[in-house]
């Protein structure tokens, strides 16, 4: 899950394999691509210039909507010798994509495409239900979307102890902290969290957005603009409609926390998922989030 691979811009041989191959990217499958080298889009465009305009057009207009499967590498790698040879300095990466009869350091795009061993499945893991875990998972999604939407009926953050004192909550709010952290490292601009009535219960609203004003303070995301909203009630509340899902979403991406945003040291894991377009669309339209 959220493993970056690099490919030659001379791999594809034509427009169709070049589709074909950035189809195998990108959110909905959990796997990405670096912009290595720099503007890699348009200079394997400019390798199928020859080729029909309705051809071009196509694959013009499926590049664009797959831009989310592309990431700049974490630091600048001069494109120095041969492409294998400047690829093999970029970290972290899980493998190279090369043309045919490509040197051993990198996969041919002919096993890449045909050989479905090439590319192990990435849509989903088991993950540590630890905050660094829960961020290690979600960290991918703060990248390729400045804007980032949490949906989490069950989170809070304090409650009420036996003896009636309000306290921090211990399960969440160490996860909201990474979480926050990952915002901030990733340059995201806008983060949204949306709870149930439960979780501010016994709260003021303004008592609620004070503490998530603290934590933001806490997690050193001075420039990140944090809101929060409430589920409606006629979802979150009612026998058999009851919103249980957790959700990180962002602009045409997101994945699905099945144990949500709360930790735990006992061991357990959270399996999290990469939502496909279909369970994306509606999701993306609700939270006005769409990329289509």
């Amino acid at each position: 899950m959220n493993e970056i691979y690099a490919v030659d811009p001379a791999a594809p041989k034509d427009g169709e394999e070049l589709m074909n191959l950035v189809r195998l990217f990108g959110p909905t499958e959990g796997r990405f691509l670096y912009d290595f080298p720099c503007e890699w889009l348009n200079e394997a465009l400019a390798r199928i210039e020859r080729e029909s305009e309705m051809t071009k057009l196509r694959a013009k207009t499926f590049l664009h909507r797959r831009r989310r499967a592309f990431v700049d590498p974490e630091r600048h790698v001069p494109l120095r010798g041969t492409w294998s040879e400047a690829a093999c300095m970029l970290e972290p990466r899980k493998g190279l994509i090369g043309p045919r009869g490509c040197p051993p350091t990198a996969v041919p795009i002919d096993a890449a495409l045909y050989d479905e061993t090439t590319l192990p499945d990435s849509r989903a893991e088991h993950v540590p239900r630890t905050p660094y875990g829960l961020r290690t998972a979600a960290q991918m999604l703060f990248r390729i979307s400045p804007r980032i939407v949490l949906v989490d009926p069950y989170l809070r953050l304090s409650y009420l102890d036996d003896g009636g004192r309000r306290r921090d909550d211990r399960r969440f709010k160490p996860v909201l902290l990474e979480l926050l952290r990952a915002a901030t490292s990733e340059g995201t601009e806008i983060m949204e969290i949306f709870v149930s009535k439960r979780s501010s219960e016994g709260e003021s609203e303004n008592d609620f957005a004070d503490r998530l004003d603290r934590l933001k303070t806490e997690a050193g995301a001075a420039a990140l603009q944090l809101q929060y909203g409430v589920l409606e009630e006629d979802i979150a509340d009612l026998p058999g409609r009851r919103q249980h899902a957790r959700y990180l979403l962002g602009i045409g991406s997101g994945l699905h926390f099945d144990h949500g945003f709360d930790s735990t040291d006992d061991g357990s894991l959270n399996h999290v998922h990469w939502l496909s377009e279909s369970e994306l669309r509606p999701l993306l339209l609700l939270f006005g989030l769409p990329d289509f």
